[in-house]
């Protein structure tokens, strides 16, 4: 299955405007995926999750989609300053009270993660990690006196594919391209797939282990990383993972003074150096 996916997009219509026409002429790509946090830093919420509907695209809850559905006091970073934290929270909260009831409820409804089935046509299954836990639970006797004969590997061979935010664990972890093997070892057992494709990231990766590879996809809003691209990537997943991380170039100027124009700060050395 070839599909796309994109991260991070935070209300920048330009910079998703700009990724979404790149793909319009790909005509192998079978969907466009989304690994969270749609809205939250930038002047275009509503537009954006219009736009993602209109484009039929399945995203993930990212750690800012959920703190503003949920009325949260903060994102769920760390900040380095009381400044760069009341700076965001100054965001969460002109995003909350700019978001119509329904794009609202589109938030609250988006799942924490998406499995993604091979097939003639891809099928996406929601929250298939808590699927996932209750069928651990019920076949806990089989495991535990067949564990050892039991493969995590279909039958056929395919790769199994999850996407999340941040990691299972938490929609704030940061898995970076420097994370510690036993972390990601860690995350690919609480998964039990054999590629982890997230968001939340500065920049794009892949990390391959024994059994899992890793899939980090940089953000469509580059410029509160200090860019002035809009990252995706489009995969190719079978017996086999193939991957290209592309960029796209905006008007990340014109988008600072939108930023501006709406009253919402520009994201400053300090916050880059979280994601």
């Amino acid at each position: 299955m070839r599909f796309a996916v994109i991260s991070d997009v935070q209300a920048n219509l330009p910079a998703l405007q700009a990724v979404l026409g790149a793909l319009d002429s790909e005509q192998r790509i079978e969907r466009v995926i989304s690994a969270g946090d749609l809205v939250g830093l930038g002047p275009y919420p509503n537009q954006v999750l219009d736009l993602l509907r209109e484009h039929e695209v399945q995203s993930v809850m990212g750690n800012y989609d959920d703190a503003i559905v949920l009325d949260r006091i903060g994102s769920g970073a760390d900040f380095p300053s009381i400044e760069e934290e009341d700076a965001d929270r100054a965001a969460l909260g002109w995003t909350r009270s700019e978001l119509t009831p329904e794009n609202l409820r589109y938030l609250l409804d988006l799942p924490s993660d998406l499995h993604l089935e091979h097939g003639p046509r891809m099928r996406i299954r929601k929250n298939a990690l808590d699927e996932k836990s209750a069928e651990y639970k019920r076949s806990f006797m089989t495991r535990a006196m067949f564990g050892g004969l039991v493969s995590r590997t279909p039958v056929t061979g395919l790769k199994r594919v999850r996407v999340v935010h941040g990691s299972m664990r938490a929609k704030n972890e940061l898995v970076r391209g420097d994370t510690a093997d036993s972390i990601l070892k860690n995350i690919a057992e609480n998964t039990q797939s054999d590629v982890v494709i997230s968001g939340h990231a500065r920049e794009s990766f892949r990390r391959d282990l024994p059994a899992t590879t890793f899939v980090g996809v940089g953000p469509v809003d580059s410029t509160f990383v200090g860019l002035d691209a809009a990252q995706y990537a489009v995969l190719d997943i079978g017996k086999t993972v193939e991957i290209e991380f592309r960029s796209v170039a905006y008007d990340a100027e014109a988008y600072k003074r939108d930023l501006e124009r709406a009253g919402l700060p520009r994201r400053g050395e300090a916050i880059r150096q979280l994601f």
